[in-house]
């Protein structure tokens, strides 16, 4: 049996969780396809997630590869297959644009990327079958993240994602292999851990 206060932090990991979740949104239409910008092309993960630059068109954000490398970039053009819409997530802050190498195990959502906000990584070096992060924020100091395995060999990436903590922007993100966490209101967790708690010491009294 828990102790109460065992018990009430199991609560509020739980209650952490869940606002976790209810935070981070699905961008609509996440493809894998190519973007060529100049004579190179390269296979990228992207979505309907668009930012706005100071100056021209929406850019939509891509996590792509080349011959060497791996990085987060937006641009407006060049996409195959085109985005089916263009969805935005507010100005890019011209400041945070970061990738990672998570290695070849991690399932997270690229919200726990170690680099600071805000950081400019550019390219990193690729390595086959390692998952990749990257990370773009906007101007309200919300973020896109794109997350995708990488298969040299088939040219391509496994396992695309693209969220964003933007309020409004595509559904609302549900982990497919967990067990839904509960969504209870804060009050509500502090009332049942306090009557948990009570409800275990008079149990350890009688």
């Amino acid at each position: 049996m828990l102790k109460p206060s065992a018990f009430i932090l199991t609560l509020f990991a739980m209650f952490s969780t869940s606002v976790l979740a209810q935070d981070l949104r699905v961008c609509p239409n996440v493809q894998v396809g190519e973007i060529t910008v100049g004579t190179n092309t390269r296979s990228a993960i992207y979505s309907d997630c668009s930012v706005e630059a100071t100056i021209g068109p929406g850019l939509h954000v891509f996590l792509a590869f080349d011959d060497t490398s791996v990085g987060v970039d937006g641009y407006d053009l060049g996409f195959d297959p085109t985005p089916v819409g263009d969805v935005p997530v507010g100005e890019f802050n011209n400041g945070d644009l970061a990738t990672e190498d998570m290695g070849p195990n991690y399932t997270g959502t690229c919200n726990d990327m170690v680099a600071s906000i805000p950081t400019m990584t550019g390219g990193i070096p690729q390595v086959d079958g390692n998952v990749y992060c990257g990370r773009l924020s906007n101007f309200e100091g919300n973020q896109v993240w794109l997350r995708g395995t990488l298969d040299v060999a088939g040219n391509t990436w496994k396992d695309p994602m693209v969220l964003t903590n933007q309020p409004g922007v595509g559904t609302p993100y549900s982990p497919a292999s967990t067990l839904p966490v509960p969504v209870l209101p804060f009050w509500s967790l502090l009332s049942l851990a306090g009557l948990m708690g009570l409800f275990g010491f008079r149990k350890l009294r009688a």
